[in-house]
């Protein structure tokens, strides 16, 4: 029996760290990349409506904290 895959999503505001991040995540058959955000702004919608198992999530973006 095989596992699904562990879903990730991004929020990082540099856009070449998410599409490297984004070409080794779908290189792995483990592991499916479910989207990025370029702000933490609709992080919390985001993670609702996706359902991510793991937020790769940058601490040091410019715009509000969503915590």
């Amino acid at each position: 029996m095989t596992q699904p895959p562990i879903r990730i999503l991004c929020v990082d505001d540099h856009s070449f760290l998410v599409a490297g991040l984004r070409a080794k995540i779908e290189a792995e058959l483990d592991l499916e990349f479910v989207g990025s955000l370029g702000s933490a702004t609709t992080l919390v919608q985001e993670v609702a409506a996706k359902r991510p198992n793991v937020v790769l999530l940058d601490i040091e973006m410019p715009g509000p904290d969503p915590f």
